[in-house]
């Protein structure tokens, strides 16, 4: 439940504040948390919805294999987020690139 929760919250802050604020820059603080809410239940049944027509994959829970495909996409965010961390000489292009080459890196590897 925690990597679930964790998820749903983090997916909901980066659509309401990429997004959401970018589209309309003067919406209240209110409003920010009512789209990062509306968000947060959407992302729930879209997950609800997709372990129903998962269910059972191969003798596996669509949990499980989100589970074990986390791997794929974990380690450029988290590279990103520790490299930003410790080093203010890295700017966003630097960031996007990384992003974009561990999800090339973890597609390839899922394909393969």
């Amino acid at each position: 439940m925690s990597s679930l929760s964790s998820a749903f919250n983090s997916s909901s802050t980066l659509v309401t504040l990429d997004f959401y604020q970018q589209y309309k820059p003067d919406a209240s603080d209110k409003d920010l948390v009512r789209f990062g809410q509306i968000v947060t239940v959407v992302l729930i049944i879209v997950e609800v919805l997709v372990e129903c027509i998962y269910a059972g994959v191969d003798g596996r829970w669509y949990f499980s294999l989100f589970t074990k495909y986390t791997g794929l996409y974990f380690p450029p965010i988290a590279a990103v987020f520790l490299f930003g961390l410790l080093y203010k000489w890295i700017n966003a292009r630097g960031a996007i690139v990384t992003l974009w080459t561990g999800f090339i890196i973890g597609l390839t590897r899922l394909v393969f």
